[in-house]
């Protein structure tokens, strides 16, 4: 009996992983030439208080009412899909996932994706 709660236990809490990085608004990709031009942007975060809480919250959408998912910090990179007013969408912590290249529209498939504040990211390279 022990077991089958341990064993439940544990899948549900790989499901909660599994989910805790859905979006309520997908960032998507669309790439505007071939697949070997770059359409994105590289940019890094910047400029947050280390006294204060010290990091920039990773959301599920564009805006400050969306579900916080994740934080980054002042040094980390990421890669710029898209643009929604203030907002990034962007993929962080690169995870060695390699999805390739689309030619049409999609929801980005990385693991490691939401939406920031855009005041705390310094745009690097523009693709």
């Amino acid at each position: 009996m022990l077991r089958h709660f341990l064993l439940a236990s544990a899948l549900a809490g790989v499901a909660t992983l599994a989910g805790a990085n859905d979006l309520d608004v997908p960032i998507t990709e669309n790439p505007y030439r071939d697949c070997e031009a770059a359409w994105y942007s590289i940019g890094q975060v910047q400029g947050l208080n280390p006294d204060g809480d010290g990091f920039l919250s990773v959301r599920s959408g564009p805006g400050s009412h969306f579900r916080k998912l994740d934080e980054v910090y002042n040094g980390d990179r990421l890669t710029i899909y898209e643009a929604r007013g203030d907002w990034f969408g962007v993929v962080y912590r690169d995870d060695g996932s390699d999805f390739g290249c689309s030619t049409t529209p999609r929801p980005l498939p990385y693991r490691f994706k939401g939406w920031v504040h855009r005041n705390w990211v310094r745009v690097l390279d523009i693709g």
